[in-house]
């Protein structure tokens, strides 16, 4: 019977009851809340919520799913101290990376070309900052950038999602599910059992307090002022977390990371992020007033993208690679 008690917490009928009455500090074990909160339910309805529980644990052993309570010892202690944690959290892969130091890095699915290049340095920064795992969202756009670079070095990720595991969802990140599932340095997480469960947008909502809970600070890199990234700056900011936001003035989906920034926010820079000095140029400093050598200076940046010397970041800006020599220049400046 207790082994079900896990599964029956998932279910919206019980932890909605729990949050509800704030019940999770009342007790020190599962079973001790099971006992109580088992009292204020129905017996036919306790028999249904049995039964869909045996259900999922059957549907869990078969898609090697396992589970994380708010009562075992390893349960990661700051998502213990937010308003309102979950109870069971479904998981695949490195259950250890939970009690790694780790920074959560959201932002816009849509994100601009400078946004997602910036992120691809997040995994080098936070390594220069000791900071030892990346929890992101699994989305689109900067979840997905953040975790492919942090994968690409070695760095640990977890990634927190508003569906069941046994979704991969969205279908465009199928790539990195299977590269998450093939590393022993991820971890993915859901509060949500699997099944068939219809994707509803309020559970990605709710998914976000995860992503803030799980880390002491949160980096925004790029938000439209109605975004899911918000929806997680304010998480953050209810639980007490540190927030930094990036900008640039090339970001053109930003305003609500601005907005952040003037309500007190710290802002990350290009140059904080890549560890050198700026490297980011407009084509307008480099276009010459004759308008007859303007086809040979687009020629020639034409070429030196090519040839990997420089990238295309949108809007006109450019981003120069600098050499290994370069590199170590500028760090030393």
């Amino acid at each position: 019977m207790e082994e079900l008690y896990p599964y029956v917490f998932s279910l919206p009928q019980t932890f909605s009851l729990v949050r509800k009455i704030r019940l999770f500090s009342q007790f020190n074990t599962l079973t001790d809340l099971a006992e109580y909160v088992f009292r204020l339910i129905e017996r036919e309805e306790l028999k249904k919520i049995f039964l869909k529980a045996e259900g999922i644990l059957k549907l869990c052993e078969k898609l090697e799913i396992s589970t994380l309570h708010f009562y075992e010892h390893d349960f990661p202690v700051l998502l213990k101290k937010i308003y309102d944690p979950p109870i069971t959290l479904y998981y695949r892969g490195n259950r250890e990376l939970l009690s790694m130091p780790s920074v959560s890095v959201v932002g816009t699915r849509k994100a601009s070309k400078l946004a997602l290049f910036a992120t691809g340095f997040i995994p080098k920064f936070l390594s220069h900052n000791n900071i030892s795992a990346i929890v992101s969202g699994m989305a689109l756009g900067i979840d997905r950038e953040a975790m492919k670079a942090a994968l690409q070095n070695n760095v640990p990720v977890i990634g927190v999602l508003g569906t069941g595991i046994d979704e991969e969802y969205p279908f465009q990140n199928r790539d990195l599910y299977k590269e998450m599932r093939n590393s022993k340095n991820a971890l993915i997480l859901s509060e949500i059992f699997p099944g068939k469960n219809l994707i509803r947008n309020y559970s990605f909502i709710h998914r976000n307090r995860i992503i803030t809970g799980l880390s002491d600070l949160t980096i925004i890199m790029e938000a439209p002022a109605k975004s899911g990234a918000m929806s997680s700056a304010n998480h953050a900011i209810t639980q007490h977390r540190e927030l930094l936001v990036f900008d640039h003035e090339n970001l053109t989906q930003n305003q609500g990371g601005r907005q952040l920034i003037q309500d007190g926010a710290r802002t990350l820079t290009l140059e904080e992020i890549t560890n050198s000095k700026c490297n980011v140029f407009h084509i307008s400093e480099i276009i010459p007033s004759a308008f007859s050598a303007v086809p040979s200076v687009l020629a020639y940046l034409s070429s030196l993208e090519f040839n990997g010397l420089v990238k295309d970041l949108g809007g006109g800006y450019y981003y120069k690679v600098l050499s290994e020599e370069e590199q170590n220049l500028a760090t030393n400046i």
